[in-house]
């Protein structure tokens, strides 16, 4: 039992479940497991020429003040084995859960049913996939606001994908990480383009680096008098928001999608900062 549950880790790419609740539970099915086992020995009184009688160990039925805390056991097994599809065991939960509402349930039938259940427990598990996380990886994994309330706040289009972005960096799944981060940057880009209110610029379409960055350029190149009005309104602001997009310009490499570019996690790690950064300062001033 041991060795097969060993492997039941944290984890199923995309896919969080709690390794602790069904192996603490699993184990827990040894006791279920043991219910019908005879006493090592047994003292009987006996009378002289009177027939001995051997208790029936295992036919009298569970006891009602323990099947409260046998289905709070198995139904968390049964929780976690619904999360992974773990569907022999889950048909062996089923049948346990509902021969604990019946009235007579044998402590031998019990025995028999968890010691099915734990069978089809490793059983699945063989064929079951599973990944480990801890640490700052785990961190990534679980994140839901990864970039900050603030962001999420005010970019909620974004937060499906720095969500996305975070599980993958944690399984190491550099490129479709920065696949996630490039839709993060298309929201902001998008927003960042309509509030500089030039035609070239167009937020309905998509706002190229190359356009945003050369309004920026050329904003800057001008002397604070004459550059436009929604420039010099917040020009810290923008002429900051054009060096983050720089910096993201720069850990990207290259702004534009190369279906060959691959990316390590450190790569992919350089670019969420970035990202991350950029929205960080959008967020403050701007939102969708």
């Amino acid at each position: 039992m041991i060795n097969a549950l060993s492997y039941y880790c944290l984890g199923r790419l995309m896919q969080q479940f709690q390794s602790h609740i069904l192996v603490n539970h699993a184990f827990g099915l040894r006791d279920m497991c043991d219910l019908a086992k005879g006493p090592a020995f047994i003292v009987l009184n006996a009378q002289p020429g009177q027939p001995i009688h051997v208790p029936d160990v295992g036919q009298e039925t569970v006891p009602e003040e323990i099947r409260g805390s046998l289905r709070t056991n198995v139904k968390a097994i049964e929780a976690e084995a619904i999360k992974v599809q773990l569907r022999g065991s889950y048909d062996a939960i089923q049948l346990i859960l509902q021969s604990l509402d019946q009235s007579y349930y044998p402590k031998s039938e019990l025995a028999r049913d968890a010691t099915d259940l734990h069978g089809r427990l490793v059983s699945d598990l063989r064929y079951t996939t599973c990944f480990a996380l801890w640490g700052k990886t785990e961190e990534l994994y679980r994140a839901q606001t990864l970039f900050g309330e603030l962001v999420a706040t005010q970019f909620p289009s974004a937060a499906t994908d720095i969500v996305e972005a975070g599980k993958c960096l944690a399984f190491d799944r550099a490129t479709a990480c920065v696949f996630h981060l490039m839709r993060v940057m298309e929201v902001g880009l998008r927003v960042l383009a309509g509030s500089l209110n030039d035609p070239r610029l167009d937020p309905k379409i998509n706002p190229t680096w190359h356009n945003i960055l050369k309004k920026g350029d050329e904003e800057l190149q001008k002397p604070v008098a004459q550059r436009t009005p929604e420039w010099a309104a917040h020009d810290q602001f923008f002429s900051e928001a054009q060096a983050y997009l720089r910096a993201v310009q720069f850990a990207w490499r290259n702004p534009t999608m190369h279906v060959d570019i691959h990316y390590d996690p450190e790569k992919a790690g350089d670019v969420m900062q970035a990202v991350k950064a950029f929205m960080r300062h959008l967020a403050s001033v701007l939102s969708e």
